[in-house]
């Protein structure tokens, strides 16, 4: 029972030192021994757990994608309306994802590694899949199954979108401009 324990513990620990590498120095200059020195670990230590730095950079995604879907579901738990409910994710999105740099900067190099490798091409599309099955979601109430569709895409899109020039320039736009963009564009129907 321990060591099953120990060994989740450890691949926790692997997952989110590659997490910092990645905000740090970006996927081209990620290494499985650059992990294992963040990690405290010896770099052969790092195979007894993962196979590759595919399967760490995989486990990865599937880590930020539970992390996000649970401070999203926390986020609008409670709401007494649809609406209530966007709002609240809304505002989960613009302080926890979009103006967050560090967590764009790991994002954004998973999915510059999901363009090189089909295993994390699928890792992203699953990450794609969920975020705009939650925001189909909350449209439910709130629009015709294929409009819902199109407006989880649109936000999702939107949503990046802004983060990528969050990235490139800093203070190109503050909190309420960008929950204001959102929530405005939301509102209109596609």
């Amino acid at each position: 029972m321990g060591r099953t324990n120990n060994a989740s513990q450890r691949q926790e620990e692997i997952i989110w030192a590659l997490y910092d590498c990645l905000a740090e120095k970006g996927h081209e200059k990620v290494t499985v021994k650059e992990i294992a020195r963040r990690a405290g670990l010896a770099p052969g230590i790092i195979h007894y757990y993962f196979d590759s730095k595919d399967q760490i950079v995989v486990r990865l995604a599937e880590a930020l994608l539970e992390k996000y879907s649970s401070l999203l579901t926390a986020a609008i738990a409670g709401a007494a309306s649809p609406e209530e409910k966007l709002i609240k994710a809304i505002d989960c999105i613009v302080d926890h994802m979009i103006l967050e740099r560090t967590i764009n900067r790991v994002f954004f190099n998973l999915l510059q590694m999901s363009y090189e490798r089909e295993e994390l091409g699928l890792a992203a599309q699953k990450m794609f899949e969920r975020y705009r099955g939650f925001f189909e979601n909350i449209f439910e109430d709130m629009a015709a199954p294929r409009e819902r569709k199109l407006l989880a895409a649109k936000l999702v899109a939107l949503t990046e979108g802004i983060s990528i020039q969050v990235m490139v320039d800093p203070g190109a736009f503050d909190r309420d401009t960008v929950r204001r963009l959102i929530i405005e564009s939301c509102k209109r129907r596609i």
